[in-house]
């Protein structure tokens, strides 16, 4: 109906128009292919799914063969199955896939397939099955997976059905392979389908692969050991005359093996022995002796006194010929008499000496000894030569038996003469036997004959200035001389003259007249607006003010007038008072006064200091006063401003309503001191234990180092030290070293010079902080002498501006006797008692300059005899209750401080306990600059009884485990709020293991250690410390008493 309603709609649309819907309007047509109806006409029906119609005008659908499927209605054909599926039945509407372990290889199939033997199908819809990887196997159809060979079988190829047994010589210990493996070289495999090889036993062998049995050594061959591919030869001093053995037998004494592999020993010769079993080779009967049998297994037999043999494999020996003798058996040769004795007798046992004053040059002499000839002598028996006469000295005849000196006034530089030579004119020779020219008589004396014994002095009035003189020279006008024997003259002081030669006094300038200049030959007037009152001045003396002298050669000056000045100095004339000034009615004015004016009150003259290249902000105060009208002061600078370095002129003037001007002025100097250091905060640069970290990952996690190490450390741009710092403070720890050594810390030099940073003990973790010179890349370089961990923590650095100048390391002192020093001054002086005091200079020496105003040290004191301390101070003061450093008895213990020079350039360390002292110099401390060195005060002390310099900070009682103490930087001598403080911080008898951290209060303690110690331990290490607001903080990790002690301080302020 639905076909008819389209047409009826159809003929609607063209206007034809509808009779009526149950008439047909058309005729019945053929059904369509994929559709069916009775007779083939309509009505039709679409093939239904199974089914399929090929032509148009069926009557009847036909259903779809087995192997063939349509799943659609109203088609013409049916599809074949795909591969990997099948359609079993006629009728299908779908086709099936086949199922594991099947596959199907073509297209409309109605079966699926078994995967075959040697093959396997693992998945569904398989087009084809699988074969077996080599290594595998399946011998039954229609399986999912293949199997492994079993070890002892093989499979080669794909798709294999059965697996293929070992053959013998071969073997496969492992299942799946794909072919056996070769029983190696020194095994074998004597059967089939083997999963092991056999090794060949002891005393056979097999070279070759895959073999199924071995061989037995051969005579002459050795095989020790099971699973041997090779026969070994018998060693040489071996043999061995049996096949199949394990060893080798050794040659007996009297016989030797010299060849590998024999079967047999060979008897030792005649003329030679052998006393040991396994030999290769016979003894040729040594020299002095004598094998008459062959065969011989003993040594042969001694020659007998008086007779040798210098053979080998002799039978007999022979006689000692004359000159020579035997006094020993068995000598190998005879022994020539020495130089200066012989023999006439053969078969002798001893030669006779020379008589003295003659001698026998050579070996086995047969002749008495040769007389000495003239100009030498012998004072000895069996001597080989005579002495020549030495010089100083002459022989005249032959065979003396000594020299004759030369007299007094004679010398003799030659050896082996008769006779001396008279000393020069300008020379002497002061007592017998000289062996050198006279002496040259020295500056001061001269010598005008020849052949004496004493020089002359020069005479006052003259001098002699060269050594070697025969005569003096007078002295030249402006010069004398009072004293005789001198080597030149003195000029004449300023204030005197000298007018003719060779004067032994000068003589004073008259008053009137004056001499500033020294070796002069008159005086001078003294000039206008000058005077000389008293006789021998060096100086004309300026007329002050309020006086005046227009003349020359005056003794005195004249008083200025009423209302006339003279400002002074030197005035030559007076000044009348300008216009509305005066005097006030008085002579001897330096000034006149107006008679109305504002006064100004001005500070005087100002002196700061600043470590700002750009200047100081400076404040004063200026201010006016004027009793009639008042004034207002106005200065060309203002009291706050930014002054720049060096000196500026502050000018203020007040005018009052008189207008009456008044003037006043001062000056401001500001001047620039470079720090000698900045801190930093403290951060580790070095850690060589892997469990703590450093500042920025870097040089971490090294391992213990081992003894005479040296690594380089980077410094400079790292944890906040400058690119181009000078040097870094350090703090240097050695963590649990393996022995007594010491660490060398240098500015990476070609060798680490003689001098320690640190010294240790086994097993005691010890610190030390210093100040390290870096080299042109920033680095320094650390070596150590024994094996140890290392920590190393920067808190400060030296800037290019300081005037702190590195130094060596280099050695000034070292008391022991095997010891060195820069300059070989102050070696071995031995220990220092306890109670003494050691006095070391320091200036001149290893590079410290004449103005240096203190100096870096190590000091170290080498295994005490006793517990105690020492103290460093400039050697002008007492010594300071205070310790520079603390030892142990037999423990070599070192600290690094700040030591101020006395005025000599010296210092001095105080022990108490006998110990060794070594001092080493790092850097001095010259010019201006913020730091100061002072002599070392106690600031505080915790234990009972301690007392400090000022009786502040004592007696504080134990510093306990993680608590932080804040301390006072105060001490006599120190301003009020110093910028850092160098001080000796000390702990005491600790409680346990453990460590202090110094810093300025600032944050939490910092992770860098400031001093290590030891339960009981007294230990301390010299600290440069920031401040804050004149304070530090003091961290301890376990409970101890600590002292501290300022040796010094930094500041800006003045």
């Amino acid at each position: 109906m639905k076909f008819r309603w389209m047409i009826a709609a159809a003929f609607a649309v063209a206007g034809l128009g509808l009779v009526s819907e149950a008439t047909p309007v058309v005729a019945a047509a053929p059904c369509a292919a994929g559709t069916y109806g009775p007779s083939g006409m309509d009505p039709c029906t679409p093939a239904s799914p199974g089914h399929f119609v090929p032509d148009a005008g069926a009557d009847e659908q036909i259903e779809c063969d087995a192997g063939r499927y349509q799943d659609l209605p109203g088609q013409t054909s049916c599809i074949d199955a795909s591969q990997g599926f099948h359609v079993p039945a006629p009728g299908a509407t779908e086709e099936l896939p086949c199922l594991a372990p099947t596959y199907q290889d073509l297209v409309g199939s109605s079966s699926c397939k078994d995967a075959p033997a040697g093959s396997y199908v693992v998945d569904d819809e398989a087009t084809e099955p699988t074969p077996c990887s080599p290594g595998t196997w399946q011998a039954d159809t229609g399986q999912v997976s293949c199997d492994d060979v079993e070890p002892g079988f093989f499979t080669s190829i794909s798709g294999a059905s059965t697996q293929s047994p070992c053959p013998v010589g071969y073997f496969q210990d492992q299942p799946g392979q794909t072919l056996c493996i070769a029983a190696p070289a020194g095994h074998f495999v004597p059967d089939v389908e083997a999963t092991e090889s056999t090794p060949c036993a002891a005393g056979t062998w097999q070279a070759a692969t895959g073999e199924s049995a071995c061989d037995p050594a051969a005579a002459g061959h050795y095989v020790p050991d099971s699973g041997a591919d090779e026969q070994l030869q018998c060693d040489v001093g071996t043999h061995q005359d049996e096949a199949g053995q394990t060893s080798c037998k050794l040659a007996p004494a009297g016989t030797f093996v010299d060849s590998l592999g024999a079967e047999d020993p060979t008897p030792c010769p005649a003329g030679t022995y052998q006393t040991a079993t396994g030999s290769t080779s016979c003894i040729d009967a040594e020299a002095g002796t004598y094998v008459p049998d062959a065969g011989s297994a003993v040594p042969g037999t001694d020659c007998p006194v008086g007779r040798y043999q210098d053979q080998t494999g002799q039978s007999s020996c022979e006689l000692a010929p004359a000159g020579t003798f035997v006094d020993t058996p068995g000598a190998d040769e005879p022994t020539p008499c020495a130089a200066g004795r012989y023999q006439e007798l053969a078969e002798s046992t001893e030669c006779v000496d020379a008589d003295a004053g003659t001698f026998v040059s050579g070996e086995g002499s047969a002749v008495p000894g040769t007389d000495c000839p003239a100009g030498r002598y012998q004072d000895e028996t069996g001597q080989t030569s005579c002495k020549v006469a030495p010089a100083g000295s002459f022989v005249a005849t032959p065979a003396a038996t000594e020299p004759t000196p030369c007299a007094v006034g004679s010398y003799q530089t030659s050896t082996e003469s008769t006779s001396c030579v008279d000393a020069d004119p300008g020379t002497f020779v002061a007592g017998t036997g000289s062996a050198v020219p006279g002496t040259v008589c020295p500056v001061g004396e001269y010598q005008d004959l020849a052949g004496q014994a004493a020089c002359k002095p020069a005479p006052a009035g003259g001098f002699v200035d060269v050594e070697g003189s025969r005569d003096f020279t007078p002295c030249p006008v402006g010069y004398h001389q009072p004293t005789q024997g001198q080597s030149g003259c003195i000029p004449a002081p300023a204030g005197g003259f000298v007018d003719v030669e060779g004067a032994p006094d000068f003589t004073p300038c008259p008053v009137g007249r004056y001499q500033p200049a020294l070796a002069q030959s008159s005086c001078l007037l003294s000039p206008p607006g000058h005077f000389v009152a008293l006789p021998g001045a060096s100086e004309a003396r300026p007329c002050i003010g309020g006086t005046y002298q227009p003349d020359p050669g005056a003794m005195t000056c004249r008083v200025v007038a009423i209302d006339f000045y003279s400002a002074g100095p030197g005035a030559t004339e007076q000044t009348a008072c300008d216009a509305g000034f005066t005097t006030n009615g008085t002579t001897g004015a330096t000034a006149c006064v107006a008679i109305v004016g504002p006064t100004i009150t001005v500070p005087d003259d100002l002196i700061v200091r600043t470590d700002d290249s750009e200047g100081r902000v400076v404040e004063f105060a200026v201010s006016v006063t004027d009793d009639v009208d008042g004034a207002v002061v106005d200065c060309s600078a203002q009291s706050g401003d930014r002054f720049p370095i060096g000196d500026t002129v502050v000018s203020c003037q007040a005018t009052d309503l008189s207008s009456t001007t008044s003037f006043a002025s001062f000056t401001i100097t500001v001047e620039l001191v470079p720090r000698f250091a900045t801190g930093v905060a403290p951060a580790r640069l070095l850690e060589t234990r892997s469990s703590s970290p450093t500042v920025d990952g870097e040089a971490q996690g090294l391992d213990r180092l081992p003894p005479g190490n040296q690594l380089r450390l980077q410094v400079a741009g790292r944890a906040g030290v400058d690119p181009d710092a000078r040097a870094a403070i350090v703090n240097v720890t050695a963590i649990g070293p393996s022995s007594v050594g010491y660490i060398t810390v240098h500015p990476c030099l070609d060798t680490a010079p003689t001098a320690s940073s640190l010294n240790f003990s086994a097993g005691r973790t010890a610190g030390n902080e210093i100040i390290a010179e870096l080299d042109d890349t920033g680095a320094i370089c650390v070596f150590n002498s024994a094996e140890t961990h290392l920590a190393i923590d920067v808190v400060g650095q030296v800037p290019q501006t300081s005037n702190y100048l590195p130094i060596g390391p280099a050695r000034l002192t070292d008391t022991r006797s095997t010891g060195s020093t820069v300059d070989d001054i102050d070696v071995g002086g031995g220990p220092n008692p306890s109670g003494d005091t050691i006095v070391v200079p320091v200036v001149e020496r290893a590079g410290v300059s004449t103005d240096a105003r203190a100096v870096v040290i190590n000091v170290t004191a080498v295994r005490p005899d006793t517990s105690g301390y020492a103290t460093v101070h400039p050697c002008l003061d007492d010594t300071p209750l205070s310790a520079s450093l603390n030892f142990e008895a037999g423990t070599t213990r070192g600290n690094e401080i700040i030591a101020e020079l006395d005025d000599e350039g010296r210092l001095c360390v105080f022990t108490k306990g006998a110990t060794h002292i070594t001092v080493d110099v790092v850097g001095e401390f010259a010019g201006v600059s913020d730091f100061q060195a002072v002599s070392p005060a106690r600031l505080l002390d915790s234990r009972p009884d301690g007392t400090t310099v000022d009786g502040h900070q004592q007696a504080t009682g134990a510093i306990r485990a993680g608590q932080t103490l804040r301390v006072e930087a105060r001490f006599f001598g120190a301003p009020e709020a110093p910028d850092g403080l160098v001080a000796n911080v000390t702990a005491i008898r600790p409680l346990a293991v453990g460590f202090l951290t110094v810093w300025n209060c600032v944050g939490d303690p910092p992770l860098a250690s400031s001093l290590n110690f030891g339960t009981g331990d007294i230990v301390g290490n010299d600290l440069i410390i920031d401040l804050d607001d004149g304070e530090f903080c003091v961290y301890a990790s376990a409970t101890t008493h600590i002292t501290i002690d300022a040796v010094g301080y930094q500041t800006i302020a003045g």
